[in-house]
């Protein structure tokens, strides 16, 4: 990951804009369409960050102008977003995204919008609810506002707005460019990218989930804590390896995505190799993938390529219908993912046969669209279930709470990094 400065003259293209307003020209839009030369050669790998002081006086008695604060970020699909000042209120309708601010301790900035991974946080200690009283949980799992809408942007005025633009311009077209322009001329900066999924259709190179979390520590002025977060990470990344078993005794595992239904045959696997943060965890466990191609199929190609695990995407959100809310505290439905998955697995004439059905090895799987704290835990799980003789049994009732000899990373450092205690 790379962490190099470059210095630059400042953009000419048009005046800074209000606290946390962005230099925009051709590049957010390019960005996401493809037709600019910022966009085509603009640094994927490190942001270019300019921090500059006001001019130099000829005497002691001349009024020194203001030190220009205001420094740049660059990342695509984006490009180079110049902020005056670091963003002190944000919103954010990309989880992943949210879970890297709440990462790099800028919980308190935060305008609530559902979240997925919610609970996670709430397993390690991190008090939302007491944090934001007046937000009822509703608003955490699927809320009442139009959060893609511009007038909800200019309602709440966020210092910036943070979720791949692509998803607003073409999938489900809430915005077009002129809407990007606008928002980021008149109420905030715009900052995201896609670190979800490789897209065939985006002509640039998507960054890592780890990749994006830098450039967004960048934007905060977070670096330590990012590192600090690195340093984690790595750890649980080595304790891994240390513990693999050996290739041949890995079991095949079926990833199958949300979008499976078992009562109508339905089944959709996920790839492990190339499909960025949602498989993460897998790549890191060295998961052996039990499908070669990842395309719809049914009972009969599931029972042809016969996993001995299978991993139900998305099972663990919080904004999912298997999460619900208890007194206060989120709590997965075991009985309903039962009847969700399991039961008419094992009522298929032709699903039965298959070998996780017939062991019991359907297990739920966590977020998918991970942040680093969502991935920590991910991995944590996912070792778990499939290799439990090395990690330890996973606890389906209780999927956060893994006996201490069990746990992959230390859940107090992370909570003082979160709160700062580096």
């Amino acid at each position: 990951m790379s962490r190099d400065d470059t210095t630059h003259e400042a953009p000419t293209r048009r005046d800074y804009v209000k606290y946390g307003g962005a230099v925009i020209g051709g590049g957010l839009l390019a960005g996401c369409t493809g037709n600019s030369a910022d966009g085509d050669n603009a640094d994927t790998d490190s942001p270019k960050i300019e921090e500059s002081t006001g001019g130099e006086t000829d005497s002691p008695e001349e009024t020194k102008t203001p030190e220009d604060t205001s420094y740049s970020v660059t990342m695509e699909p984006v490009g180079e977003v110049t902020f005056e000042g670091v963003p002190t209120t944000w919103l954010s309708t990309d989880s992943e995204l949210t879970d890297m601010a709440f990462c790099l301790g800028q919980i308190d900035g935060w305008i609530p919008t559902p979240l997925r991974s919610f609970n996670y946080f709430e397993h390690l200690g991190v008090d939302l609810r007491s944090r934001y009283p007046n937000s009822d949980p509703y608003t955490w799992k699927e809320g009442e506002a139009d959060y893609d809408g511009k007038e909800y942007v200019y309602e709440v005025e966020p210092d910036l707005l943070m979720f791949f633009p692509q998803r607003r311009l073409v999938y489900n077209k809430a915005w077009d460019e002129g809407d990007l322009e606008e928002i980021s001329e008149n109420v905030a900066p715009i900052f995201g990218t896609n670190v979800y999924r490789n897209n065939s259709s985006l002509n640039y190179d998507q960054p890592s989930i780890y990749e994006a979390f830098e450039k967004l520590a960048r934007v905060f002025k977070e670096e330590a804590r990012y590192e600090a977060f690195v340093e984690v990470h790595d750890q649980m990344i080595r304790t891994v390896n240390s513990k693999l078993p050996p290739e041949e005794e890995r079991p095949t595992i079926a990833y199958l995505s949300d979008a499976s239904d078992p009562n109508r045959g339905n089944i959709y696997p996920v790839g492990f190799d190339g499909e960025l943060g949602q498989s993460k965890h897998f790549r890191d466990l060295e998961a052996v993938n039990a499908f070669e191609i990842s395309e719809q199929t049914d009972y009969e190609g599931l029972l042809q390529a016969d996993p001995d695990v299978i991993i139900i995407q998305g099972a663990l959100e919080y904004t999912g219908n298997l999460v619900s809310d208890e007194n206060g505290e989120a709590v997965f439905d075991l009985d309903q993912f039962r009847k969700n998955y399991v039961l008419p697995m094992e009522d298929n004439s032709v699903g039965q046969k298959v070998t996780a059905v017939q062991e019991n090895r359907i297990e739920p799987g966590g977020v998918s669209r991970q942040g680093p704290l969502t991935n920590l835990y991910n991995t944590e799980i996912l070792a778990q279930q499939v290799y439990p003789k090395q990690f330890g049994e996973f606890d389906p009732e209780n999927p956060f709470d893994s006996a201490e000899e069990h746990q992959l990373f230390d859940r107090e450092r992370v909570r003082d990094i979160i709160n700062g205690d580096l």
